[in-house]
C-alpha cells in the first residue's frame, strides 16, 4: 500500500514525507477521449457556475458550443494525440465533461491502459460511468468497476497525476470523498497527496490546480488552505499563481498541458497566458465560454489515456 499524505499527519511530517517519496515513472499519454456535445446544456444546477448572478440557470448557445468543442478537438490533434469521440446520450447534458466518469492510469502489473469507473455524487450524472466504461472497453481499454455502494470519487476531476511521476493529487470536497480517492490511488499503486476543497467555485481539484510538468504547477491561491499550500509547494518547486480574478471568472486553472510545454487554456485568461509564456510555456488559447457556464473548461472536457496495450 502506497502512502496517503495530508495534514492529518501534521504539516511538517507531511512535507517531510513528500520530500522522501521515491516514485516510479509513468508512460506518456497517447490518446484523448472527448464526448460529442450534441446534448450539452444547463438543465440543473449542481455547481456554483451553473446559475447567473440573479439565480437563473445559464443559457447555452449550442451552435457556439459545437464550434468551441471542435476547436478543442483540433488542438489536441495538432499536438499529435489520437482523439476518440464518444457519442452523446440524450438526457445527460453534463456528459461532455468526460474527465469525471473515469480515472485513467497505467496498470501496475503489465502497464495496460486502464480506467477505474467513478461513483458520481449527483444522480443527474450517475449513468455516465457505465456508458464511458462500455465505450472504452470497445476501444481496448481495461475497465475496472467500483464496488457496490462505493463512496463518491469523480475521476480526473479530483485525481491528478504529477506529470511523469506515479504520484496523485487528490481533492476532498463536494464531489469526492477521502475513501473513494484512496481506493482509486490503490488501484494505480500510487502515493496520494490529499487537499481540502472548501469553496463552492472550486468544487473539483482540476478547477484550482493544473500540474504542467514534474516541477511546475499553475494554481489558484485563494482556493487552498494555508497548510495545503505548503504541501503543494513541497510537490512542485515552481508554483505559478493564477492572477487575481482569472481563477473563478475564466477558470484559468482548468488548463491542461498534455506534453509539458503546450498549455491548452481558455483564451479569456489573458494575464495567465502571459504568465505562462514568460515561464517558457506555449499557451494554446481556446474559447470555452459556453462550457464555463456549466462549470468546466479545457481540463474537464477531456479524458487522457496512457500509452499501453490499448
Amino acid at each position: 500500500m502506497q502512502p496517503v499524505i495530508d495534514i492529518q499527519l501534521g504539516v511538517d511530517r507531511a512535507v517531510d514525507a513528500l520530500r522522501c517519496l521515491v516514485t516510479t515513472t509513468l508512460p506518456p499519454w497517447s490518446s484523448v477521449v472527448l464526448v460529442d456535445p450534441e446534448y450539452f446544456d444547463v438543465q440543473w444546477a449542481i455547481n456554483a457556475h451553473m446559475r447567473t448572478a440573479d439565480g437563473a440557470l445559464q443559457k447555452i448557445d449550442r451552435v457556439l458550443a459545437r464550434q468551441q468543442w471542435s476547436a478543442l478537438r483540433a488542438a489536441y490533434e495538432r499536438l499529435g494525440f489520437r482523439t476518440l469521440v464518444m457519442p452523446a446520450h440524450a438526457g445527460l447534458c453534463d456528459q461532455v465533461f468526460c474527465a469525471n466518469p473515469a480515472f485513467p492510469f497505467s496498470a501496475p502489473q503489465g502497464g495496460a491502459s486502464t480506467v477505474l469507473l467513478s461513483a458520481m455524487r449527483h444522480a443527474e450524472r450517475a449513468a455516465e460511468p457505465g456508458l464511458m466504461g462500455e465505450f472504452l472497453r470497445a476501444q481496448g481499454v481495461q475497465v475496472v468497476l467500483r464496488a457496490e455502494g462505493a463512496t463518491a470519487q469523480e475521476g480526473n476531476g479530483d485525481l491528478l497525476f504529477v506529470p511523469g511521476r506515479n504520484v496523485l493529487l487528490g481533492g476532498i470536497g463536494p464531489r469526492s470523498e477521502r475513501s473513494g480517492l484512496i481506493e482509486a490511488a490503490a488501484a494505480a499503486d500510487a502515493p496520494l497527496v490529499l487537499f481540502r476543497l472548501e469553496q463552492p467555485d472550486y468544487y473539483h481539484l482540476d478547477t484550482c490546480v493544473a500540474p504542467l510538468n514534474a516541477r511546475t504547477a499553475l494554481f489558484v491561491p485563494e482556493a487552498f488552505l494555508p497548510e495545503d499550500l505548503r504541501l503543494l509547494a513541497a510537490l512542485f518547486p515552481k508554483l505559478l499563481p493564477v492572477p487575481e480574478g482569472e481563477g473563478r471568472s475564466v477558470m484559468a486553472a482548468n488548463a491542461h498541458s498534455p506534453d509539458g510545454r503546450n498549455v491548452l487554456i481558455d483564451a479569456a485568461a489573458c494575464a495567465t497566458r502571459q504568465l505562462l509564456a514568460a515561464e517558457g510555456f506555449e499557451p494554446v488559447p481556446l474559447d470555452t465560454s459556453e462550457f464555463r457556464k456549466a462549470g468546466g473548461s479545457v481540463f474537464c472536457m477531456k479524458l487522457m489515456l496512457f500509452a499501453g496495450r490499448a
